[in-house]
C-alpha cells in the first residue's frame, strides 16, 4: 500500500512540475519582464508617472533570432530578409506602445547561455523610453520633451537619452551626427533608420 502511496505522489509531484514548465516564460521573456518593470520603476518617476497603473499594462516580448551582432548595441535583424522582425530595416528592438498591451520585439542571439540572450540592457530601457513616453502621447525620437507631469502638474523639459542613460536618436541627430546625446557612432551601424526618420517610434 505504502508503495502505491509513494508512486501516487511521485506521479502527482511530475505533473505537477510538467504543468510549472509549460506555464513558465522562457528565460529571455522572463529577464524582458523584469528589465521592463526595473525600467519603468526607475524612469517612470523622473517623468512624472505613476509606476503602477503602466505596470499592469500587459507586455509582449516577441523575440527573433538574430542575423548579425553589434559590439556595442547586441544583436539585429534584418527585417529584408527576416519576417520576424516586421520591420523593413535592421532593428535591434522595436516597441509599439499600447495602453493594453505594448507589444515589443527584441533580436536575441539563441543560442547564448545568457538569459538576456546578449539584449544589451540599454536597449531595453530606450524601448522602455517609448512605451512610457505613450502616456503623453508622444511618439519617435524627439531630442527634448516638455510635458506636464501627471504626478503633481508641474511643467518638466527632459533629454530623454539622459533618462535612459544610452542612446535616443531623433531626426535632429540623423542629419546632425555631433548632436548625438550619446554613443556617436550610432550612425555607422544602418540600424532602423528609415523608421527614424518617420518618427514613429519603431526600429531601434
Amino acid at each position: 500500500m505504502r508503495i502505491i502511496i509513494l508512486l501516487a505522489l511521485l506521479l502527482a509531484t511530475d505533473a505537477q512540475a510538467g504543468g510549472s514548465k509549460k506555464n513558465n516564460p522562457s528565460s529571455v521573456q522572463a529577464w524582458l519582464a523584469n528589465q521592463r518593470k526595473a525600467a519603468i520603476e526607475d524612469m517612470a518617476p523622473k517623468i512624472g508617472l505613476d509606476p503602477a497603473p503602466i505596470l499592469k499594462v500587459g507586455a509582449n516580448f516577441k523575440a527573433c533570432e538574430h542575423d548579425g551582432l553589434s559590439k556595442d548595441f547586441g544583436p539585429w535583424v534584418d527585417g529584408a530578409v527576416n519576417e520576424c522582425a516586421e520591420v523593413d530595416d535592421k532593428v535591434h528592438a522595436w516597441c509599439m506602445p499600447s495602453k493594453r498591451i505594448t507589444r515589443y520585439m527584441f533580436a536575441t542571439v539563441g543560442s547564448s547561455k545568457a538569459s538576456s540572450k546578449e539584449i544589451v540592457v540599454a536597449c531595453v530601457r530606450h524601448e522602455v523610453m517609448h512605451e512610457l513616453l505613450n502616456w503623453y502621447g508622444i511618439g519617435g525620437h524627439p531630442l527634448k520633451v516638455s510635458i506636464k507631469r501627471q504626478d503633481n502638474g508641474k511643467a518638466q523639459t527632459f533629454k530623454p537619452a539622459e533618462v535612459i542613460g544610452g542612446r535616443w536618436p531623433s531626426m535632429v541627430n540623423v542629419f546632425v551626427p555631433e548632436s548625438m546625446e550619446s554613443q556617436t557612432d550610432w550612425l555607422e551601424f544602418p540600424c532602423g533608420s528609415d523608421q527614424i526618420m518617420r518618427g514613429d517610434g519603431e526600429g531601434i
